[in-house]
C-alpha cells in the first residue's frame, strides 16, 4: 500500500499517481476514516495535507450515467472539532456549469459534489451539495417513519411544504424503493466551504463541526475510535450530460434518428443497487474512525 503524503497542497499528484497506478486506492464498502488530533475548523487542507492520508476514488456505479469517464477523488478525516472531507475533481478544459449563485438553491443542477453522513444509531442523514462556486444546498434527511417523526418534531419554523421557489426551503417527502425519506431544508450547517479551479481541476473543501450532528452532551472525539458511521461522497457531472447531448444531436442530424437519452455523470460510495439514486442510505459506504497513529503504525 502506498499512501499519499500533501496531495492536496500538490494538486495534480493525486491524479498523476493514480494514472501512474503509484498510489493506493479504494473502493470498497469500508473506509478508515483517521482521527486526526488537530481542529480542522480554520484550514482542514492543509492540516490534512501534512499527514499521509489514504485518498478514495468515486465510481460511476451504474453504467447509463456516464457520459464520460473523470477521475473523482476525496480525503476524508476526523479531528478534535468536526470532520473534513477534500474533492479533487477532473474538469476537462475548466469548462462547468454553475448557474446558481446563492445558498440553499438546486445547486443539483450545476456540477457539483455532495457529502452525506449518517451517524452510528441515527435515522437522520445530513447532506452538503456544493457547486463549483461554493454555493452549498444543506439539509437533514429523515429515513422511514421514525426519521419522519424526528424530522417534524425539532424542525424549526416555517413548518411547511417546499413551495417550489429558487431558494428551496420547508420540507420535502419523498419515497425512494419503498424507502420514506423526509427532507429538512430549514436546517442549517455551521460549514465552511473552499472550492477554486485550477489546471483542469476543481478542488473542495468542506469543514463540519461535530455540533451539526445530534451527538450526546458529553461527545469528544476520541470516543469515535473503532466506531463506524455511513457516508457518501457524490459528484454530478452535468457538463459532461450536456457535451454529451450536443454530440448526439449532431450525429442525429446527419443519420436522421431521435437522439438517444443522455444522463448526467453520478460518480459516488454507493454500491449494491441498481436504482441510480444517492439517496439511499442503507447502501452508504461505512466509515471507520481510528486512530491516526495507531493507523500509521499498523501499516508499517
Amino acid at each position: 500500500m502506498v499512501l499519499i503524503k500533501g496531495a492536496f497542497r500538490n494538486r495534480s499528484f493525486f491524479y498523476l499517481a493514480r494514472q501512474a497506478k503509484k498510489a493506493y486506492y479504494t473502493r470498497m464498502k469500508e473506509i478508515i476514516i483517521p482521527l486526526l488530533n488537530e481542529e480542522l475548523s480554520q484550514n482542514s487542507d492543509e492540516i490534512m495535507a501534512s499527514y499521509d492520508l489514504e485518498g478514495t476514488e468515486l465510481e460511476y456505479p451504474w453504467p447509463k450515467y456516464k457520459p464520460r469517464a473523470l477521475f473523482t477523488g476525496i480525503f476524508i478525516a476526523a479531528g478534535i472539532d468536526g470532520i473534513a472531507c477534500s474533492f479533487c475533481a477532473e474538469i476537462p478544459k475548466n469548462k462547468t456549469i454553475s448557474k446558481h449563485e446563492g445558498h440553499k438553491e438546486k445547486v443539483f443542477e450545476d456540477d457539483c459534489v455532495e457529502l452525506f453522513i449518517k451517524p452510528a444509531g441515527s435515522v437522520i442523514y445530513y447532506g452538503w451539495e456544493i457547486n463549483t462556486k461554493g454555493f452549498c444546498l444543506d439539509y437533514r434527511a429523515g429515513c422511514g417513519e421514525k426519521g419522519k417523526e424526528i424530522i417534524f418534531s425539532t424542525m424549526s419554523e416555517p413548518m411547511k411544504e417546499f413551495d417550489g421557489s429558487p431558494v428551496i426551503s420547508g420540507y420535502i417527502e419523498d419515497t425512494i424503493i419503498e424507502e420514506k425519506i423526509t427532507f429538512d431544508y430549514n436546517w442549517k450547517s455551521q460549514y465552511r466551504i473552499s472550492t477554486d479551479i485550477e489546471d483542469e481541476f476543481w478542488y473542495t473543501d468542506i469543514f463540519i463541526p461535530w455540533s451539526d450532528f445530534s451527538l450526546p452532551d458529553n461527545f469528544s472525539f476520541e470516543t469515535l475510535e473503532g466506531k463506524e458511521w455511513q457516508f457518501t461522497c457524490n459528484r454530478i457531472d452535468n457538463t459532461g450530460m450536456e457535451l454529451a447531448k450536443e454530440k448526439s444531436l449532431k450525429s442525429s442530424a446527419k443519420l436522421k434518428g431521435t437522439p438517444k437519452k443522455i444522463n448526467p455523470g453520478l460518480q459516488c460510495l454507493i454500491e449494491g443497487t441498481d436504482y441510480p439514486s444517492f439517496h439511499q442510505s442503507r447502501f452508504f459506504a461505512v466509515g471507520k474512525f481510528q486512530n491516526y497513529d495507531k493507523l500509521i503504525k499498523d501499516y508499517e
